[in-house]
C-alpha cells in the first residue's frame, strides 16, 4: 500500500491541534490488521517525529503504542467513514505509554476530510 493510494490530504498543525483536509480513498487493505474491526477501509498517514512513544485507541478498542522513531516515515491511523476527529497521546516513557499514564494529548480535526471512492 502506498500513501497515494490512501487519498490526497493536507495536514497543518498549531501546537497540539492538527487539521486535515482533502479526500481519503476507500481502500481494501486486509494486511493492515489481523482484526477485522480495525480494517475500516479508510486510513490516514501522519508523519510524526521526535523521541518517545505515541498511543491511540484503535477502532476495535485496543490501546496501541508505537515508537515515534518508527513514525517519521508515516504513522497509519484507521478511521471510520465520516469520522470528524480523533485524539492521540505522546509519551516520553514506554511504560507510561502502555499504561496510558499522562502524556500530551493531540486532537486531529477531520472536518475538512471527505470520504470517497
Amino acid at each position: 500500500m502506498t500513501f497515494q493510494q490512501l487519498g490526497s490530504v493536507e495536514v497543518s498543525q498549531n501546537g497540539t491541534q492538527i487539521e486535515v483536509a482533502g479526500e481519503l480513498a476507500e481502500t481494501e487493505w486486509p494486511e493492515f490488521s489481523s482484526r477485522e474491526s480495525d480494517r475500516t477501509g479508510f486510513y490516514l498517514a501522519l508523519t510524526l517525529s521526535g523521541t518517545g512513544y505515541v498511543g491511540k485507541t484503535t477502532p476495535s478498542g485496543d490501546w496501541k503504542v508505537s515508537d515515534l522513531a518508527d513514525c517519521d516515515d508515516g504513522w497509519i491511523v484507521a478511521l471510520k467513514e465520516g469520522q470528524k476527529s480523533f485524539t492521540f497521546r505522546t509519551f516520553a516513557d514506554k511504560a507510561k505509554a502502555e499504561a496510558k499514564q499522562g502524556g500530551e494529548v493531540y486532537t486531529v480535526d477531520l472536518s475538512g476530510v471527505t470520504y470517497g471512492g
